[in-house]
């Protein structure tokens, strides 16, 4: 299930990374 979390953990970061960068362009 190791793959399962780091997919999960992809997927927050990028959703966190889009939602931080929005605002700043």
């Amino acid at each position: 299930a190791f793959w399962l979390r780091s997919s999960v953990v992809s997927v927050l970061f990028s959703l966190i990374s889009e939602m931080w960068l929005r605002p700043l362009q």
